[in-house]
């Protein structure tokens, strides 16, 4: 009776044995309790910050990207306002705003330094660059043949001889900053209303204010 006593509990501590084992098998361990390992950790920051940093580069080079694209509009649109006004002013015709008539007696200042406010034909510009204030320029008209600037000159050298017309109005004085102004140059030692000839250079100044030409040598 005792033997069979003592192989019972033989068998009894064997199970017990075997079952004990089992539970630890399918028990999660230890160290996958906390997760990630330090290194995998620093892999997925190194990650995140390259895809950060390319998706600033990308932003930043879309906006400016707009910017450009809107400041060469602007000046698109001054080239093509001065070549209808041209046509009209050949054939004698009313031209608006009146000003810009070749029935007038002075300048092409005259006609060049009010062109972004209330009521004339660039009231709705914005400087992409500089879109905040109302006071900002949009618009240089340069009267001064011998001081003309070409492709790619640095737009900050034109100091004097200037015509800055904004959406506040106009001023003499020089832009503090010329990214995304509209430039016209008068290339001709005529700059007379009256006449048809007079010859002028359209362009842009970029984010780095050096001028970007969009129509060279027109007639207006």
């Amino acid at each position: 009776m005792v033997k069979g006593f003592k192989w019972f509990r033989l068998v009894e501590q064997v199970i017990m044995s075997e079952t004990e084992q089992v539970r630890e098998d399918s028990s999660p361990r230890t160290d996958e309790l906390y997760g990630f390992s330090l290194i995998e950790l620093l892999v997925v920051v190194v990650i995140i910050g390259v895809l950060s940093a390319v998706g600033i580069v990308g932003y930043q080079t879309y906006i400016e990207n707009t910017r450009s694209d809107v400041a060469k509009s602007n000046a698109q649109s001054v080239e093509r306002w001065l070549s209808s006004t041209q046509i009209a002013r050949s054939g004698g015709l009313t031209v608006d705003p009146s000003e810009c008539g070749n029935d007038q007696t002075g300048g092409l200042e005259d006609c060049f330094d009010d062109l972004a406010s209330d009521n004339k034909p660039f009231n709705r510009f914005k400087n992409p660059y500089q879109p905040a204030s109302t006071a900002n320029p949009v618009l240089v008209y340069m009267d001064d043949e011998t001081l003309f600037i070409d492709e790619d000159d640095d737009c900050t050298t034109l100091t004097t001889s200037l015509v800055v017309s904004s959406r506040d109005g106009t001023t003499a004085t020089a832009p503090t900053d010329w990214s995304g102004v509209v430039l016209i140059q008068l290339l001709s030692a005529s700059d007379l209303l009256s006449k048809t000839s007079n010859r002028i250079r359209i362009g842009w100044c970029n984010s780095d204010e050096e001028l970007q030409v969009i129509s060279d040598n027109i007639s207006f």
